[in-house]
């Protein structure tokens, strides 16, 4: 497989603002537009080029399989299936193929040396970009396995004519969900990153109308080594980056009834393993964030976030080499605990150490042959917990990106993946389908036929439960933990759920601007240097119980033996049903709890006519 493709779209750049600029003393008040009528963004990066690059993978695969019908009434079925997929090429080496943590050479040292007489006094720096093809790095990204192999088995059991019992297990690789962005490009494409103080304790450095005053950084190839980037962002893809893998297995039981009928019970499982963290969205992991274990704590457990937010000399300033970070004559105080203080962020993209997921269910299903009446009914119970913090719902919302991770959400603390493992976001606990079909009884013949026969009539209608609620603290994350990057969760003060009603009774509307997900009382913001105890997701309290019916009226038209016509009336979302959007669900904003976006469509009516020869 070979793609040409542009990689970056950030050329007229991005920033972000946040109220903090214009909020008042003790962080009161303030405006997110207001600071961007001002100009004061709080972050912004644009990227110096386009980033075209021609890049390949291989891949093939090949399996075996077998039936052995060990009696009339048992069936066993057994394969494997065999796969290699390279890691992702670029036909000129214009990519990076990891990150290496110990990297040091006689250039990053000067730059040591010259920030310790600046007054630097961290540990020695360290760390690096790994090129394709230089230095002995591989000329492809992440470490796939030469052969990923599947085994597949599957039984089948009628202990009656009319009673027959299914069961089978299988292992999947599952492909990667590659994006147009983000594929270690750094060196060749360059973003540069906007040096600005601290929102909520300094005037702003810079403005949008100068954002960058020194320029723009161009890209320098592979030729500096490890000091590519120095002073800015960087990404990479993680060399150690495996297969996502899943393991499928399910049994039923059905049994045949009277009158064309049929129902059955089963169980369905999932359990998916080093599957990465962003679900399918663009996530990275910041390996540049200050590990608060390494932090002095008071006696309440707390780290001094102000301290690491406060601006203190730049021993970087004027050094040569030193990139952005070189251009300011003072820096935050937590820039020298990050890591890597070199860099701004280090984002690895493409991990999937670690990343999980359980999914389990349990459905029963009736289906009715169609003679004059029948049609489908499915009820599906399941559960999934997952910690794929990247992931979102289409009908709920899930965690907003901080920092340079990608256009997923972040956790909490990069240091501490598994906390992140709750309630999916896109966990459905209850799903109905009902898929009635019915052919009205009328005239086969004559001309009463052509307006009364050959009338019928089918729906689908669904009810489903809503996802889980997320919450979080957005726009105080930076200044309540200062450690560079990660979402603050909201506390648990341990009261219940406390919205009651309808789901109509949660959405805002002219006459009530202020109804919503009523969740104060039973959140409370952590304050500074302090992690946050609730889960990433709320399994107790979830959006809107939708339910939609689509219906179809049909009449078939006879022409001739060889000639037929049909006409479709088709209503989509019948009863004009709304279905809402996600809920603003940070803590820290006036706007926590409402609900001022729908999703899906209201009423839709088709009229067609088919005509077959």
């Amino acid at each position: 497989m070979r793609l040409f493709t542009t990689l970056l779209n950030n050329t007229a750049g991005n920033f972000s603002f946040q109220n903090l600029f214009t909020a008042g003393p003790n962080r009161v008040g303030g405006y997110d537009f207001a600071s961007f009528l001002l100009g004061a963004a709080t972050t912004g990066s644009v990227d110096y080029n386009r980033g075209d690059g021609v890049y390949s993978l291989l891949y093939g695969g090949g399996y075996v399989q077998d039936d052995w019908r060990l009696s009339p009434r048992f069936t066993l079925n057994y394969g494997i299936r065999f796969e290699h997929e390279s890691g992702l090429h670029e036909r000129d080496n214009h990519i990076t193929v990891g990150f290496d943590p110990n990297a040091t050479s006689p250039e990053l040292q000067a730059i040591d040396a010259a920030a310790r007489r600046n007054g630097y006094t961290g540990p020695p720096l360290k760390g690096g970009l790994m090129f394709a093809g230089v230095n002995g790095a591989n000329d492809y990204q992440g470490n796939p396995p030469g052969v990923k192999t599947s085994p597949r088995i599957g039984a089948t059991w009628a202990p009656d004519n009319n009673t027959v019992v299914r069961g089978g297990y299988g292992l999947f690789y599952a492909p990667w969900q590659y994006t147009q962005q983000s594929h270690g490009t750094i060196g060749f494409t360059r973003s540069t990153a906007m040096a600005q103080s601290a929102a909520e304790s300094a005037v702003p450095l810079v403005s949008l109308d100068n954002p960058f005053p020194t320029g723009l950084i161009a890209p320098t190839g592979s030729a500096l080594g490890i000091l590519t980037g120095v002073g800015g962002n960087v990404d990479f893809i993680d060399q150690n980056k495996g297969a996502p893998r899943v393991h499928q297995y399910a049994v039923d039981v059905q049994r045949q009834l009277r009158g064309d009928m049929a129902v059955s019970i089963g169980y369905i499982g999932s359990t998916g393993h080093d599957i990465g963290y962003g679900g399918f969205t663009n996530s990275g992991v910041e390996i540049n964030q200050i590990d608060p274990a390494t932090l002095p704590k008071d006696a309440n457990g707390h780290w001094d976030a102000a301290a690491l937010r406060r601006s203190v000399p730049n021993p970087f300033f004027g050094v040569p080499g030193a990139g952005e970070l070189g251009t300011q004559a003072t820096i935050l105080a937590g820039q020298l605990l990050r890591p890597f203080p070199q860099f701004n962020n280090v984002t690895k993209y493409q991990m999937t150490e670690g990343g999980r997921r359980q999914y389990h269910a349990m459905i029963l299903k009736f289906d009715k042959r169609s003679t004059r009446w029948g049609g489908h009914f499915n009820y599906t119970w399941s559960h999934m917990m997952d910690n794929q913090w990247g992931q979102f719902s289409t009908y709920g919302n899930g965690l907003p990106a901080t920092g340079t991770a990608g256009t997923g959400g972040a956790p909490q603390n990069y240091y501490n993946l598994d906390a992140e493992y709750s309630v999916s976001t896109i966990d459905v606990p209850h799903r109905i389908v009902l898929a009635p079909v019915v052919r009205i009884p009328g005239p086969e013949h004559g001309a009463l036929s052509w307006i009364a026969g050959g009338w019928s009539a089918s729906a689908i209608v669904e009810f489903v439960s809503g996802p889980p609620i997320s919450a979080y603290v957005t726009n105080l994350s930076a200044a309540n933990l200062g450690l560079f990057n990660g979402l603050q969760r909201p506390n648990l003060t341990g009261q219940p759920v406390q919205t009651t009603g309808d789901d109509l009774d949660r959405i805002a509307t002219a006459d009530h601007p202020s109804r919503g997900v009523d969740q104060r009382g039973r959140l409370c913001e952590p304050g500074l240097g302090a992690f946050g105890n609730s889960p990433r997701t709320d399994g107790d309290n979830r959006y809107q119980f939708r339910q939609n019916t689509d219906a179809v009226f049909t009449k078939a038209f006879t022409f001739s033996r060889t000639q037929t016509g049909e006409v479709r009336f088709e209503i989509l979302n019948l009863t004009n049903s709304p279905k809402f959007g996600g809920a603003n669900t940070d803590i820290s904003s006036s706007a926590f709890g409402l609900i001022t976006t729908s999703r899906g469509f209201s009423r839709i009516l088709q009229l067609s006519f088919r005509y077959k020869f």
